[in-house]
This record gives C-alpha cells, sequence and structure tokens, in this order.
C-alpha cells in the first residue's frame, strides 16, 4: 500500500500469522528433542550392536593413532568395526580413497594436493 507522497506502509503481521509460526517453531524444536533415539540399534544377548558401522581407514606404519585406537577398543566401544589398511604414503591411502578400497583418508603432502586437484578437475 502505498500514500499519495510515495511512502510505502509496512502491513503489520497478523496474530494469526505470528501463532502459527509460533506453533511450527515448537513443534520442530519438540521433535528434535525427542528423549529416544531413533536408530539407536537393537542390543543382542551379549550387550553388543547388532548394527556395527564397517569401516576401512588408510594409515601408514609411522602414525599408530588408528592402531592403537582399534588395539584398545575405542571404536568398537562405539559400535564401529574398523579395519586399519598399510599403506606406504599418505598419498597413497588418499588414492585408495578414490578407487573405494577404503572409507577414511588423511595426507598433508605435495602428491596429495595434486591428486586432490585432479580429482577435482574431473568434477
Amino acid at each position: 500500500m502505498t500514500r499519495s507522497n510515495g511512502v510505502y506502509i509496512v502491513r503489520k503481521p497478523s496474530i494469526v500469522n505470528g501463532v502459527l509460526i509460533l506453533f511450527l517453531a515448537t513443534a520442530l524444536l519438540l521433535s528434535g528433542c525427542s528423549s529416544v533415539a531413533a536408530g539407536s540399534g537393537t542390543q543382542v544377548a551379549t550387550g553388543k550392536n547388532a548394527d556395527n558401522v564397517k569401516i576401512r581407514i588408510a594409515d601408514t606404519s609411522t602414525n599408530p593413532t588408528f592402531r592403537v585406537a582399534i588395539a584398545k577398543g575405542f571404536f568398537e566401544k562405539r559400535g564401529i568395526d574398523a579395519e586399519s589398511i598399510t599403506f606406504g604414503s599418505p598419498a597413497e591411502g588418499v588414492n585408495a580413497l578414490f578407487i573405494k578400497q577404503v572409507d577414511i583418508a588423511y595426507g598433508a603432502d605435495f602428491p596429495v594436493l595434486n591428486a586432490l586437484a585432479i580429482r577435482a578437475e574431473r568434477i
């Protein structure tokens, strides 16, 4: 709505719109805060999760982090069946990630950056 002097009049939102927005916001908040976790998995008689996630991790012989975590049961406690696959360099691990031999890889050297650049050009 415009006045004769060219000033635009902004209409105030109605009470119905405010109540509708408040109801939708409350419904979204309550649906995100439910006490039952969806997809929490079923417990078998042994107490282990029936639907473990299987991951393959590209690792190098100079970085024992993942191997120690697997040996100490860090992944198992969280329902993850982790397998460490050792490569000679992080670049080989990232290449294995590209061809889907592994699920997780890390690296911070120039061959990795080159491989990522080539991969980005193909996409």
